[in-house]
């Protein structure tokens, strides 16, 4: 019995036990089971172990009907209501061609547009109403859209021949496009909020007002504007891209309730990107229409910036409406790729409009430089984090390189005068953020790029490049005195070299036209300065450059003595004395409290130097 007994105890539970325990985990197993059985029915399947000459499967087999076909994807996604869109505007402009009478042309195209978007009106609400297909339904509302918008191109010869009878049309074809989307947005149950409404209606307002207004200019010999009718396009329909702020700004709550099921920014931003997509293309066919003939159309990306502009800022104002971070930073980051579509011939562009532009803009990439500044302003009163630095930089960048403008050339304006207001905008900033090196250096880096602008634009171009420089060494010695950075000690290198280097060539300059005081004098006050500046820092390297001072005066002194001749009136007693006179004091000095000043600073400087790990020949840039 006591063997058994400590058999039980030392070995396996007893068989009543055991029973009990594997019942307790065999009900709390059937429990898990059962709540992840409908999740893991596979994967448990998976895992039984094989039988005697079974294949254990390694996943779950896919059926073959499946697998991603071109068929299932045809079926799936079906792209045959866009395709047969696409076939009927072209089969309609084919037909209205072969007219000879210009109204019939317009209104046999504008009818049968009329016609297949009313069929596709009436698929639409019956496919969402009574099917219930909404992948379809997808397809068709984009369909309705392309039959709307390319109502504008069908009496756009109309325009230049008969303005009034265009303008009949136009607002024709506009309250038909309002109907069919009122009609489509009720009959499907879609409910737009007041200002997606507004936003809709003002795109497709410059879809159908912009052919009149442009036809109405050739119609009445103003090439002019009629040439610069597609640039006017693109910014009007940017302009109207801009009522969509308010919602967008308020995302899924902005969409409302809806029986849709897609969800915000799918819907209803989709439909709005569509028509940018039209606006883009219908911006080089005003081109073709109403531009100069025999010009050549090609692809232009100016065309493109306004609305690319307006959804960057689409962008930045969903990403602060709805606290999205990331969404901002892609704003503010693809901004300056807005450039690029400046740069087309050199910023010249291929719009036929090149005397105009040159007087009202001066370039192509000077607009695209005035798009991108607007751009960095909004986001600024925004308070978008480092858009404000985008603001001096674009002005800069203008100062170097945009072409100033035919219509501000009686007003005096310089290209310094935008260095300068860089400069004036980006104190503010520097102001405000006054314990960073790298502004303060950047901000004088821009005075002195404006010194030098401004004294070229008056042709002092040597007295310009003097102030600069001297700008230029007297800010790296202040900053480099105001901060312990390794930008500071690198700053305070440069400026030692600068200033040794200026010295030398200002006084070799007055020493070569003879005269010898000036020279003499820059020497003195340059080694004033260096040894001023040594003891507010508290640096004894620059005591050495005060030496390379002393020995440039004392080297430019003899030569100009030997040249002279005046070697021979010297009394040379007295100089010997005065020289004995100099080392005296500075035997002195080296015993005072001064030069164990000046070791304290040496110590100090090596101390640094070995802690920054730069020991050895770095020490004497510790110095400086």
């Amino acid at each position: 019995m006591n063997g058994e007994h400590d058999g039980v105890e030392s070995g396996s539970p007893m068989p009543g036990n055991r029973d009990l325990g594997e019942q307790a985990s065999g009900e709390q197993a059937s429990g898990e089971q059962a709540s992840g059985e409908q999740a893991s029915g596979e994967q448990a399947l998976s895992d039984v172990p094989p039988q005697d000459g079974a294949v254990s499967p390694s996943k779950p087999r896919v059926d073959d009907s499946e697998r991603p076909t071109l068929g299932r994807f045809l079926y799936t996604h079906n792209p045959f209501y866009l395709i047969s869109c696409f076939l009927v505007i072209y089969g309609l402009q084919g037909w209205a061609v072969r007219g000879e009478d210009l109204w019939l042309k317009s209104a046999s195209m504008a009818g049968g547009l009329v016609a297949y978007t009313l069929l596709m009106m009436v698929t639409c609400i019956a496919v969402v109403r009574w099917g219930k297909v909404w992948e379809d339904a997808r397809s068709i509302f984009l369909v309705v859209l392309i039959g709307v918008t390319a109502l504008s191109i069908s009496y756009d010869e109309l325009c230049m021949f008969n303005p009034g009878l265009a303008l009949a049309m136009a607002v024709a074809c506009g309250l038909f496009s309002i109907m069919v989307c009122e009609s489509v947005m009720r009959g499907c149950r879609l409910r737009l909020s007041r200002w997606y409404r507004t936003a809709l209606y003002a795109m497709l307002a410059v879809f159908f007002i912009s052919p009149v207004a442009f036809g109405a200019a050739l119609h009445n010999r103003l090439d002019d504007y009629a040439n610069s009718g597609a640039i006017v396009f693109s910014f009007a329909m940017g302009a109207a891209m801009l009522f969509l702020v308010p919602t967008v700004r308020k995302g899924q709550a902005s969409a409302g309730i809806n029986d849709a099921p897609w969800r915000w920014p799918w819907y209803p931003l989709s439909a709005f990107g569509l028509l940018v997509v039209l606006a883009g293309i219908r911006s080089h066919a005003i081109w073709m229409s109403f531009g100069f003939r025999g010009s050549p159309v090609v692809f232009e990306p100016i065309l493109l910036m306004p609305m690319m502009a307006s959804c960057i800022l689409l962008l930045a104002e969903a990403g602060l409406g709805q606290q999205r971070e990331k969404w901002v930073r892609v704003a503010l980051l693809s901004t300056p790729l807005l450039l690029l579509m400046g740069l087309s011939r050199q910023g010249m562009t291929n719009l036929p409009m090149q005397s105009d532009l040159h007087y009202w803009v001066g370039s192509g990439w000077t607009l695209a430089l005035l798009v991108v500044l607007a751009i960095y302003a909004c986001l600024t009163l925004r308070r978008v984090r480092f858009a404000e630095f985008g603001i001096p930089g674009v002005l800069l960048l203008s100062s170097a390189t945009a072409r100033m403008p035919g219509v501000l050339e009686p007003l005096g304006l310089e290209y310094w005068m935008l260095a300068a207001a860089a400069v004036l905008v980006s104190l503010s900033m520097v102001l405000r953020h006054r314990d960073s090196d790298w502004l303060w250096s950047l901000w004088a880096a821009m005075v002195t790029m404006a010194i030098a602008m401004a004294g070229r634009a008056y042709g002092l171009d040597r007295e310009g490049y003097l102030a600069s420089s001297l700008f230029a060494i007297g800010s790296m010695m202040v900053i480099g005195a105001c901060f312990e950075t390794s930008l500071g000690q690198c700053l305070r290198v440069v400026a030692a070299v600068g200033f040794v280097i200026a010295a030398g060539m200002a006084s070799y300059r007055w020493e070569r036209i003879g005269d010898v005081s000036s020279a003499v004098l820059v020497l003195l006050f340059c080694g004033a300065v260096a040894s001023a500046y040594a003891f507010w820092i508290k640096r004894w390297g620059w005591f050495c450059v005060t030496g390379v001072q002393v020995m440039v005066f004392v080297m430019m002194v003899s030569w100009s003595g030997y040249r002279s001749g005046r070697f021979r009136e010297v009394n040379w007693p007295i100089s010997s004395g005065l020289a004995c006179f100099g080392v005296g004091v500075a035997i002195t000095t080296s015993k005072t409290a001064f030069y164990d000043r000046l070791k304290r600073w040496r110590q100090v400087e090596r101390g640094r130097a070995d802690g920054s790990g730069e020991a050895g020949e770095s020490s004497f840039l510790f110095g400086l």
